[in-house]
């Protein structure tokens, strides 16, 4: 029988059969590409889980599912050098979804891709990106991709705010009279900073000092994802305009009441953005401090050996060291001849 090379395998969300341990009896098996959710037998659901010193030969493994459920225990899948995960959504509990991916020793390239934009992704992007960078420090080998966009493994979601800030506000000020200007603050600010981050990324041998400040960055990036959740919410609660006549007069009260009930949230609101702004002026403080930009057009050009004699001072002889040189030697050989 000829050896199997790729195996693909789909339809194995519920199964009595642990079907990891079916696949590695595949001893020569080069690539290997998964369509399953968590492994569900009656009463129990388990995460997809790879055992230690299982599938010596893959070099590839895909995986797909609707939301991250999967562990690598250590020493699994030794020899597997891409490694694609690919999920619709984010995990539905307040973890990762994704752990052990640091005991793929031999990796060459992560993709991690979602398809769609949620609060939960950003921890498993989180985990897998750290993870990863153990093993890979060229952070250009680590793809992130959601909802159709590519994202560096720096930068994370910090790529996609100032976007979201820009769409922002048209209605900000609805919600929260004369907010619309800190926004576009922040949009511009954070703008800059994503240009910093990818100028890190592209550097051969990056500073180090630059990591701490990239990382408080995207912590920020979180806090500011959590308030366009609250402004959302705040949204929602206001009415839009009636139609009729009579209904309009009802939801002039109604609109009322919402304001009076929404006040203390509106303040809640109103104090994140202001913590945020602050953040933001602080961390563009110590921008300056973490990165050391290189010169631009920066050239080893040959000096000219008589520019020296341009800035000698006044008083001094220019240009005859040459002469007092030679006839000090022509001296010192009539003087000895002498002797």
């Amino acid at each position: 029988m000829k050896a199997l090379q790729t195996l693909s395998c789909g339809g194995t969300a519920k199964s009595s059969v642990n079907f990891i341990e079916e696949i590695s009896k595949h001893d020569n098996l080069r690539e290997l590409e998964l369509y399953c959710d968590a492994i569900e037998t009656p009463g129990n659901k388990k995460r997809v889980r790879f055992p230690a010193h299982r599938f010596q030969s893959v070099k590839k493994l895909c995986i797909r599912q609707s939301s991250p459920l999967l562990t690598f225990e250590p020493n699994a899948l030794p020899t597997v050098q891409v490694l694609e995960l690919r999920f619709q959504k984010g995990p539905a509990l307040e973890s990762s979804g994704v752990s052990g991916v640091e005991n793929l020793s031999s990796l060459k390239r992560v993709l991690l891709e979602f398809e769609q934009h949620d609060a939960g992704i950003m921890v498993t992007v989180d985990a897998v990106r750290n993870a990863a960078q153990r093993i890979l420090p060229d952070h250009q080998y680590i793809t992130i991709k959601v909802d159709g966009k590519s994202y560096g493994a720096m930068s994370g979601m910090v790529d996609a705010l100032p976007g979201k800030l820009g769409a922002l506000l048209e209605q900000v000020d609805a919600l929260l009279p004369g907010a619309s200007a800190d926004v576009a603050f922040l949009q511009a600010e954070l703008d800059s900073m994503c240009a910093d981050i990818h100028h890190y990324e592209s550097l051969e041998r990056p500073a180090s000092l630059a990591e701490t400040w990239i990382g408080r960055v995207r912590e920020l990036a979180y806090n500011i994802e959590d308030w366009v959740d609250l402004l959302a919410i705040l949204a929602a609660a206001s009415c839009g305009p009636p139609t009729s006549t009579s209904s309009r007069t009802l939801g002039w009260f109604r609109r009322g009441a919402d304001k009076v009930t929404t006040l203390p949230f509106r303040h809640v609101v109103a104090n994140e953005l202001e913590d945020i702004k602050e953040r933001v002026i602080e961390l563009s403080k110590q921008r300056e401090c973490y990165f050391v930009r290189p010169l631009a057009n920066a050239k080893h050009r040959p000096v000219n050996p008589r520019m020296p004699a341009f800035y000698a001072e006044a008083g001094s002889p220019v240009g005859l060291d040459g002469q007092v040189e030679e006839l000090s030697k022509i001296l010192m050989d009539a003087g000895s001849r002498e002797l």
